[in-house]
């Protein structure tokens, strides 16, 4: 292939890679939008002034002070779900989860907010008054939206994060090759002979070993992609549902209803439109519906999974057909020249007690390193990410 032809491919890869890319970092904004919008809501002092009822027989009084802490516990911000992520790594074994991280601050909060279908619903022997029980009640279902919202953002960013996707070590390796090549050419060079030598060979061992392992994750990120594109289609769906009965089960409390939407309504309403990207539609009866089917993320991930099993594995092959060709007319300028001054290049064993960081012990302690100073192999939260 062609230089013209290979910078053609790694566009067409890359666009695709970008635009997943995108996406996570769209819907981790939102994510993190989506928490902020409830926390303004539910901790607003006009709404939490306005619950104070007197109890009827059978009622418990809506303390909110005596609670507030323990909500905020189960609403707490994305760096600290993502440490409580990695202490459930470290605890259990077990990939972190950010959607694991919410649902054990929830359990700890010691509310009474049991785990139901996709999220939570607000449980609890003797009701509150009328008004702190439909608090209580709207709290578990903005839980539960916001546990959806968790979901769909890592599993984009499981998707998209992946070791097999990536192609920089094989650059690295051209890039090496081709200094090693400039190098040569240079008379004012006083870099030892055997030095250069050495560095030739390492680097066609790090192209041997990338040539070796280039479709080892191929099966496993294909269980992966499938995996977690069923699990978007379910989250997507949940959502929707969540959105819809969360206009349907609370009460308007616009004084124009059937002109406006109440604050809960018109967050709804903002959270479909971005979750959705617009597939939504609203009534004057204040009934919401939401189109989960969003075509344009199913094209996109249908695209993505196209690019990593055609196009990338293509383009793995040509790099390192690259990487091969320029180290090799390397290592023949380097024979000669050592022939012509009668040097020895005496080789160390290519596998040993010393051998390269590219063999697969050191690259398994790399990885499991990286993800064990890493926040959740990253879904990203303004930089911060999910653990693959």
């Amino acid at each position: 292939m062609g230089k013209k032809e290979l910078k053609a491919l790694q566009e067409e890869v890359d666009k695709v890679s970008v635009q997943m890319q995108k996406r996570v970092a769209y819907y981790s904004q939102a994510t993190i939008d989506v928490r902020q919008k409830f926390t303004t809501y539910f901790f607003n002092a006009k709404l939490t002034d306005s619950l104070i009822e007197r109890p009827d027989k059978g009622q418990e009084i809506f303390d909110f002070d005596e609670i507030s802490e323990s909500l905020k516990a189960c609403l707490v911000d994305e760096q600290t779900l993502v440490s409580k992520a990695e202490a459930i790594k470290v605890k259990s074994q077990i990939m972190p989860s950010l959607v694991d991280a919410l649902d054990a601050n929830i359990l700890g909060s010691q509310l009474p907010f049991i785990r139901h279908g996709s999220g939570y619903i607000f449980s609890q022997e003797n009701p509150y008054t009328p008004k702190g029980q439909t608090y209580m009640r709207q709290f578990a279902h903005a839980l539960s939206i916001y546990r959806v919202c968790l979901g769909i953002c890592e599993s984009y960013y499981l998707i998209t994060n992946d070791v097999c996707l990536n192609v920089q070590t094989h650059q690295e390796a051209i890039f090496a090759a081709e200094n090693l090549t400039v190098q040569l050419t240079k008379p004012e060079d006083s870099t030892p002979l055997i030095d250069l030598w050495r560095n030739g060979k390492a680097i066609k061992r790090t192209l041997n070993d990338l040539t070796a392992n280039i479709d080892t994750f191929t099966p496993q990120f294909e269980e992966k992609i499938a995996y977690q594109t069923s699990r978007l289609t379910q989250l997507f769906e949940d959502g929707a549902a969540l959105l819809q009965e969360g206009c349907k089960q609370f009460p308007n409390t616009s004084l124009l209803t059937f002109i406006f939407f109440d604050q809960w309504r018109a967050m709804l309403k903002d959270l479909a439109n971005h979750f959705y990207l617009g597939k939504y539609s609203s009534s004057f009866q204040g009934i919401l519906t939401v189109n989960s089917e969003c075509s344009e993320l199913k094209r996109e991930l249908s695209e993505f999974h196209a690019m990593t099993t055609d196009r990338l594995p293509l383009l793995k092959t040509e790099l390192l057909a690259k990487g091969y060709k320029v180290i090799n007319e390397c290592l023949s300028c380097l024979r000669m020249e050592a022939s012509r001054k009668k040097i020895s290049l005496t080789e160390a064993p290519e596998r040993g007690m010393f051998a390269l960081k590219n063999t697969y012990y050191w690259g398994m302690l790399a990885l499991l390193g990286s993800k064990a100073s890493t926040p959740s192999d990253n879904l990203q939260f303004e930089g911060k990410e999910f653990t693959n």
